[in-house]
C-alpha cells in the first residue's frame, strides 16, 4: 500500500511538470503577448483566444514573403517551442480517413487523428514505415495535400535533422543560428547540444519572431520542453556547423528526474 502511495504521488509530480513545461498546455505565454525583439509595426495583436496548434508548412516555399528579416541585426529574442513527426502507430480509431495529394487524389486511409496530427506536425510516418509529407500546395482542412517522401521534409525541400533543423518567420531558409539556451542541454539521447542549428522550415503565426526545434519524436518534444525554463531564446546568425546528434533515447521518466536538478 506504501509503494503504491509512494508511485502515485510520483506520477501525480509528473504530469504537474508535464503540463507546466508544455505550452499545448499552458499557452498563455505564447499568445497574450507581444514579441518585443521586433518592430511593433509589424506585430498584429494576437486574438484573445488562439487555439495551440502549428501552423507551419501551410503555404507554398515560393509564396514565403518575411515580414521582418532578422538575419541582418545580430541576435534576436524568439519565441521557442518543438514540432515532432506525427506517427500513425501512436493514433487509435477506424482507418476511414483519406489522405490525398495536391490534385486530390487519394494516396492512403488513415485514422482521423493521424490525418489531423499530420496536418498540424507537417511530417509523418505510416505504419508502413513510409513517411509522407505536405506537399507544395496550400494546405487546407480536408487533409488534400500530402506526398509521400523519404524522410521528414522542410518547406525548402531539406531532409529535417533532429536537434538541428528549425522553422522560423523571421530568418530565411539555410541560415545557420547559435542559440545561447540550447548550448550545454541535454537530449534525450545523452548527448549535449552545441547550440548550432540551421532554419530548414517555416512558421507562421500571429506574433512575429518563433523558432521551432524539429525533435522527430513527441517524447523528445516533452523531454525538452521539460529542461527549458523559458519560453523565450535568443538566437544569433553564425558560420557555426551544427553537430549530428545520434538517435538513441533515455526512458522519458528522466525529464523528472532532470527537472529537479
Amino acid at each position: 500500500m506504501v509503494l503504491c502511495g509512494v508511485w502515485g504521488i510520483f506520477l501525480f509530480v509528473y504530469l504537474i511538470v508535464l503540463t507546466r513545461a508544455d505550452p499545448f498546455f499552458n499557452s498563455t505565454t505564447l499568445t497574450n503577448s507581444r514579441n518585443p525583439s521586433f518592430p511593433a509595426e509589424l506585430q498584429p495583436l494576437p486574438p484573445s483566444t488562439l487555439a495551440a496548434t502549428r501552423t507551419t508548412r501551410r503555404i507554398r516555399a515560393v509564396d514565403i514573403v518575411l515580414k521582418y528579416d532578422a538575419s541582418k541585426d545580430g541576435t534576436h529574442e524568439l519565441i521557442f517551442s518543438s514540432y515532432n513527426v506525427a506517427y500513425e502507430s501512436r493514433t487509435r480509431g477506424t482507418r476511414d480517413t483519406y489522405v490525398r495529394d495536391c490534385q486530390g487524389q487519394p494516396l492512403v486511409k488513415v485514422t482521423h487523428q493521424f490525418a489531423e496530427d499530420l496536418l498540424r506536425q507537417g511530417s509523418g510516418r505510416l505504419l508502413t514505415g513510409q513517411y509522407m509529407n505536405i506537399g507544395d500546395c496550400l494546405c487546407e482542412n480536408n487533409f488534400s495535400c500530402f506526398m509521400f517522401t523519404a524522410a521528414a521534409m522542410g518547406i525548402g525541400g531539406a531532409q529535417l535533422q533532429a536537434f538541428v533543423s528549425v522553422s522560423s518567420d523571421v530568418y530565411p531558409l539555410g541560415t545557420y543560428l547559435m542559440v545561447e539556451e540550447l548550448k550545454g542541454l541535454l537530449l534525450p539521447n545523452e548527448e549535449h547540444h552545441d547550440g548550432c542549428v540551421r532554419v530548414d522550415d517555416y512558421y507562421e503565426d500571429s506574433i512575429l519572431g518563433n523558432l521551432t526545434l524539429f525533435v522527430d519524436k513527441k517524447g523528445n518534444d516533452d523531454f525538452i520542453r521539460g529542461l527549458l525554463h523559458n519560453d523565450n531564446v535568443r538566437a544569433t546568425p553564425s558560420d557555426c556547423k551544427p553537430k549530428h546528434y545520434t538517435d538513441r533515447y533515455l526512458f522519458p521518466i528522466s525529464m523528472v528526474l532532470f527537472k529537479f536538478t
